[in-house]
């Protein structure tokens, strides 16, 4: 069965991309292109039974326009399958903050990655496992692995990005964006995703974490990796016990919490990563592992990596 990437939008703009996407997709898939700028086109095209990846433009809808969308797109795929569009951040008012409709969100850019990033994640979405999706994100990248052994060891880990990136004479001032987010990454797995047999986040009640050391046994076991694309470079970190729920991190992706209201048992620090230009990505297999990412380009100067493309995704195993 071919895939059919189906773009609803106004824009010509984002027919185009879609084009430029459908070509890329085409190196290993059948590929078909839909374009549609109404809902009542978008219905018909869901009445028929192929695999379909939504590329959705959001730009422009009022509050009542985007629940109805949102309705419709619901009953015919899944979160995985529809990516979003826009010129500009979703706030925490719009109507899609907790309709678990969509699983990616883009801001438009001109980057000639831009095609290249939304192909590779549809190929990965393709999949249905969480190994299988790794895969397919990683496929062509080297990966440099660092395995946690306590809650201390965090900022060597940190310290151990940074001196792979300045030796790839990455900028200092995306070095330090990447350090801060890798540090929000491996906070959220040490202490956050930790949970006891009652669902409690144990480690999350801590209240001077800086001073306390834990061992890291067992499922506790944190990995960090580097992945180096020829395209862009990713930091992952993953921890076991995949207590993420795709209303929590969707939720959190639209807050921007000031320092008196985040703690480590409210807020995952993302909205912050995501503003300050780096892309983020989540794949999460319920009760068993959360992957976490963060995306960028590889940039010759801040500029440059301004103009670069810039998403969020969550991915849950089916």
């Amino acid at each position: 069965m071919p895939l059919r990437l189906v773009v609803f939008s106004d824009q010509p703009g984002d027919h185009e991309l879609g084009k430029k996407v459908a070509e890329i997709c085409s190196a290993k898939a059948r590929v078909e292109v839909a374009s549609c700028a109404s809902l009542k086109e978008l219905t018909n095209l869901f009445a028929s039974s192929l695999q379909t990846v939504l590329l959705w433009s959001i730009d422009g809808q009022g509050q009542d326009e985007a629940s109805t969308q949102t309705r419709l797109i619901a009953q015919y795929l899944a979160p995985e399958q529809v990516f979003l569009f826009s010129s500009k951040q979703i706030v925490t008012g719009s109507a899609l903050v907790g309709s678990n409709v969509f699983g990616h969100f883009f801001l438009r850019t001109e980057d000639e990655n831009f095609p290249r990033t939304i192909a590779r994640l549809i190929f990965a979405c393709y999949n249905t496992k969480i190994a299988e999706i790794y895969a397919a994100l990683a496929d062509g990248a080297s990966v440099k692995k660092i395995e946690l052994k306590s809650t201390n060891q965090r900022k060597a880990a940190i310290q151990a990005i940074e001196n792979i990136l300045e030796k790839k004479e990455v900028p200092d001032r995306i070095c330090k964006k990447v350090a801060k987010g890798t540090d929000e990454l491996l906070m959220n797995a040490l202490y956050r995703a930790p949970r006891d047999s009652s669902g409690r986040a144990y480690r999350a009640d801590a209240s001077t974490l800086e001073n306390e050391d834990h061992a890291l046994v067992g499922q506790e076991s944190v990995e960090l990796e580097f992945i180096n694309h020829p395209d862009f470079f990713a930091i992952s970190v993953c921890d076991h016990f995949g207590s993420l729920s795709r209303k929590d991190v969707q939720y959190h992706f639209t807050r921007d919490y000031q320092n008196a209201e985040y703690s480590m048992k409210h807020g995952l620090g993302i909205f912050q990563t995501f503003q300050g230009g780096l892309s983020v990505l989540f794949l999460v297999r319920a009760a068993k592992k959360t992957q976490a990412w963060i995306f960028a380009p590889w940039s010759k100067s801040y500029k440059e990596f301004q103009g670069s493309f810039h998403f969020f995704s969550f991915i849950f195993e089916k």
